[in-house]
């Protein structure tokens, strides 16, 4: 992890080299950059602990595993998408949950399209998403699960973190998937909308102060 102080020098280096080679404007949106990414690091390691709260809730991790043997469902992650003052930008996977056979994969700072944009407004909106790989067009999202062999997805948004000066949000997803050619059923889908309730319950008595603290806009 890159220590804070080195960081912001590193920001405010790099600031004082472009002034000197472009225009006012040009310097202030690169600024605006160089913050919202200061701000995704320091959100990233106050957001880590959410995973681990979840670990300790034994009931919904017997769900989940009872979800992979029980329905075509062999893939879950937690997600964390990061809205600055400029569009999304980014999607990190905090936690995933796979089937033995299944290597994990570091979704760390996935840069978003706008066909990834599109979708994560639409869970924000409280509608959940699916997606059936084969009908999707070229996108982020369909290459990702073209490349793991995923046939199926299903997203519901789970919680909502705002900065204190609202300049910066964070959403939290999560992702069910499977790579059975029969895709997910409605009855399983069903399933999956129960086991993300029960996470935005958990979502909404997390601790959020670490966070909000982590937050905060530089003095």
């Amino acid at each position: 992890m890159v220590n804070h102080e080195v960081l912001v020098a590193l920001c405010g280096l790099l600031g004082v080299s472009i002034t000197a080679y472009i225009g006012w404007g040009r310097v202030q949106l690169e600024k605006a950059r160089l913050g919202q990414a200061e701000r995704e690091l320091r959100f990233q390691r106050a957001a880590l602990g959410f995973p681990e709260f979840v670990a300790e809730w034994d009931d919904i991790n017997k769900q989940l595993v009872d979800l992979f043997m029980e329905t075509e469902i062999d893939r879950f992650m937690i997600l964390r998408a990061w809205n600055g003052q400029l569009e999304p930008r980014w999607t990190t996977a905090v936690y995933q949950l796979r089937e033995t056979d299944q290597a994990p994969v570091a979704y760390v700072h996935w840069e978003l399209d706008q066909a990834y944009q599109e979708a994560i407004r639409n869970i924000m909106a409280g509608r959940p998403m699916y997606f059936v790989v084969g009908e999707m067009t070229d996108s982020e999202i369909s290459r990702v699960y073209r490349a793991e062999g995923v046939t199926a997805s299903y997203w519901v948004h789970l919680d909502s973190f705002n900065t204190l000066d609202n300049t910066g949000r964070a959403e939290v997803y999560c992702s069910f998937a499977t790579h059975d050619p029969e895709l997910i059923s409605e009855n399983t889908q069903t399933k999956c909308r129960i086991i993300a309730n029960r996470l935005k319950g958990l979502a909404m008595s997390f601790d959020r102060n670490e966070v909000m603290e982590a937050l905060k806009p530089p003095p």
